[in-house]
């Protein structure tokens, strides 16, 4: 959504520069046009790398080009699934499988952003992008067109059943390995704390030395 809505500002903004540099081009003469010409493609140069910046993965060092590539696409296939699943609330009329698959799509939309933020720390969630996030698009695709059916018999209902069971198991799954990676940024906070502690102790240390 954030890139949607810089993409548009973006435009907006340039289209208005655009309009503007064609009015003043109109009673400026050639010179003026050139030099507003100029200024409209620096800007719009300008804009497009501030986009570009703003929405770079931030790989870590020494990251070869393949893995990289292979990170790209997990997100990317895993963004396509959240929005398939998304779409799917809507076509469930049971309040209670709507809570789950609202509570699903926030997970998973949470630990991809972590993962965009951090491309580094991907194979911690390898389970969530390769396993969980399918069997969820899967399970819901399923349960759509069995629930939607107009005669529902006592073997639908119990798929269905079974189906309701086991996106609460996936959804809970998915809720602990957010858990794990947030665990994770907790340890390197505590260990970096550790280290600024230990650092300051010793400078004080080396102080009262001098004295």
């Amino acid at each position: 959504m954030r890139k949607i809505l810089w993409g548009l500002f973006s435009f907006f903004l340039s289209l208005g520069f655009g309009l503007f540099t064609t009015a003043l081009s109109l009673f400026g003469g050639t010179g003026l046009f050139l030099a507003l010409l100029l200024g409209g493609f620096v800007h719009i140069s300008g804009t497009w790398l501030l986009y570009s910046l703003l929405t770079k993965k931030r790989f870590p060092k020494g990251m070869i080009k393949q893995e990289q590539n292979y990170i790209s696409q997990l997100l990317d296939n895993a963004k396509k699934k959240i929005r398939q699943i998304q779409m799917a609330r809507f076509r469930i009329k049971t309040l209670r499988m709507q809570q789950t698959i609202s509570k699903m799509t926030k997970i998973s939309t949470k630990i991809v952003k972590l993962i965009e933020e951090n491309p580094g720390r991907y194979r911690g969630a390898n389970h969530f992008f390769n396993t969980d996030l399918n069997s969820a698009a899967e399970l819901i695709d399923k349960y759509v067109t069995l629930s939607n059916q107009p005669v529902k018999t006592m073997e639908i209902n119990e798929a269905l059943q079974t189906c309701e069971e086991t996106l609460n198991d996936l959804t809970t799954s998915m809720e602990q390995e957010l858990l794990d990676l947030l665990n994770d940024d907790v340890l390197y906070l505590e260990a970096e704390s550790n280290v600024i502690k230990q650092t300051i102790q010793e400078v004080k240390a080396r102080e009262q030395l001098k004295r």
